[in-house]
């Protein structure tokens, strides 16, 4: 009795095998899909970010910062008081920092007093910084204001002053040297009301 051929069956793992293809392929395409979602997401924030840019700053931009120095060797910051004993020599220098030649930004008063010795010094620190805190306390403003500051120097004593524009007001202008009835506003204003009072001004 003669024996009928068999064919081979196909291997029982192809089957297993083409699931995990399958599935392989199916995580390529969702990371695929992925990845072009998130690269569309950028394109689209790009465009909508396109011309759009903003800066700080103030207009026009050709406009540059000036400084007003004005200068004098002959005097002493008159809110400091009397010195005993007086320094042998005093400069007493003012700048005042514009955006432009109409807007004030900063004004600053240093004063650089010479004395005979370093004791000299340190008596008229003492006595010019009592003097200028019971002026402020007479106008009732805290003895800290306008950034003042005394330091020594050996046989230096140095003053300094502060101000932004918002605190030059007809209730302290004496303290920023001004003397007229009216603020002054613009650059030239201000190097008129220093000149008057024997100062040497130069625009920087």
């Amino acid at each position: 009795m003669e024996k009928k051929k068999t064919t081979p069956s196909a291997p029982a793992e192809t089957k297993p095998q083409e699931n995990k293809e399958e599935k392989n392929n199916h995580k390529v395409l969702k990371l695929a899909a992925v990845l072009l979602f998130i690269i569309i997401i950028v394109l689209i924030i790009l465009w909508l970010l396109r011309g759009k840019t903003t800066t700080s700053g103030r207009y026009p931009d050709n406009e540059k910062d000036i400084s007003l120095v004005c200068e004098t060797k002959e005097k002493i910051y008159e809110k400091l008081g009397s010195f005993t004993p007086t320094p042998t020599e005093s400069e007493l220098k003012i700048t005042a920092i514009f955006h432009g030649e109409t807007e004030l930004n900063r004004l600053s008063i240093k004063n650089l007093m010479t004395f005979e010795s370093q004791s000299e010094a340190v008596v008229a620190e003492a006595r010019s910084h009592a003097n200028f805190n019971l002026g402020l306390q007479a106008l009732n403003v805290d003895s800290g204001s306008y950034e003042n500051k005394f330091s020594i120097l050996e046989k230096q004593l140095l003053f300094n002053l502060t101000a932004r524009k918002s605190d030059i007001t007809d209730f302290s202008k004496a303290y920023f040297m001004l003397k007229s009835d009216k603020l002054p506003e613009t650059l030239s204003e201000y190097r008129s009301e220093y000149e008057a009072q024997g100062l040497k001004c130069e625009k920087l």
